[in-house]
């Protein structure tokens, strides 16, 4: 791909503010791996692959490498960026299908599939 993403300078803020106090604090806080699928026009093609590691405090481009992360979010690059600046409410961007969701539970690593579309939340397959 040749294009660069516009929420690749929010992801490189992110991994400086990661390294500063208030980045600790929030990495004991949450202490979670989230993995972003960021698209430049469409979700589900030509998507780079970001990880926030809030374990260890990284922000890397690439998957996850450790295992599995707790949970994955795919989105468009410029819905993205409207999230992280506060000019789109992330709920808002679910209900129009700017984004996708999939998070692991840790107990039984179960995989909750997010269907925004449906309004439906599927587990293993199976809609409830």
């Amino acid at each position: 791909m040749a294009e660069q993403l516009k929420s690749e300078a929010l992801l490189e803020q992110m991994k400086l503010h990661l390294a500063t106090d208030a980045g600790k604090q929030l990495r004991e806080k949450i202490g979670l791996v989230y993995q972003f699928n960021i698209a430049p026009k469409k979700i589900g093609f030509d998507e780079v692959i970001y990880v926030v590691d809030l374990k260890k405090g990284e922000v890397k481009k690439g998957p996850y490498e450790d295992g599995k992360p707790d949970a994955t979010f795919s989105f468009k690059d410029e819905d993205f960026v409207k999230i992280a600046t506060g000019k789109m409410n992330p709920q808002i961007a679910f209900l129009r299908n700017a984004l996708l969701g999939y998070r692991r539970t840790k107990e039984d690593g179960l995989i909750i599939k997010i269907y925004p579309s449906s309004g439906s939340f599927c587990q293993s397959q199976i809609c409830i």
